[in-house]
């Protein structure tokens, strides 16, 4: 049996995950189903990435090399070009302005969606991995065991919790 931190985290892990604790306010939907409406007919890959407002204090003052989600999300295009049936969700952040979606839409084009209208944790449970640059959303999906991308120098990244990605494929 866990002793010490790790025989506290599990049972923290645990009462997260069935609580669904989130800040907005969406219906939980089936991750099944919902991965099945987002992988389309053709799709075995599901990354979703989290986005984050380019004002938030952590962007700011530590963002490395991804200034913007538009930056990212291409990037992550990039690197998922040579994976069979992937596909990218953009989460939109609850604080984006209107409109702030359209050239995030353009960029993704046919090769994933935008949504905004979706729990985080359906995503997370509905996804093979996350990205984020340095959001809660990271931190959710850890909860989740998801493998995790992180962009930027997140509090929780660590190499035995993340995956880091210097250069596209």
């Amino acid at each position: 049996a866990p002793t010490g931190d790790e025989g506290r985290a599990e049972p923290l892990r645990r009462d997260y995950m069935a609580r669904k604790a989130t800040m907005v306010a969406q219906r939980l939907l089936s991750p099944s189903e919902t991965r099945r409406n987002l992988l389309g007919a053709d799709g075995r890959f599901l990354l979703v990435y989290g986005c984050q407002v380019d004002w938030d204090t952590n962007v700011v003052s530590g963002a490395r090399r991804f200034h913007s989600n538009e930056s990212a999300v291409s990037f992550l295009l990039e690197c998922m070009a040579g994976v069979p049936g992937a596909r990218i969700v953009v989460k939109t952040h609850p604080l984006d302005s209107k409109g702030a979606d359209t050239a995030l839409r353009e960029i993704v084009g046919s090769r994933g969606t935008v949504v905004s209208d979706i729990h985080p944790h359906t995503l997370i449970e509905a996804a093979d991995c996350v990205s984020v640059r340095n959001s809660t959303l990271g931190f959710e999906a850890l909860c989740y065991a998801k493998p995790l991308i992180a962009l930027e120098h997140a509090k929780y990244r660590d190499p035995k919790l993340t995956l880091t990605v210097d250069n596209s494929i």
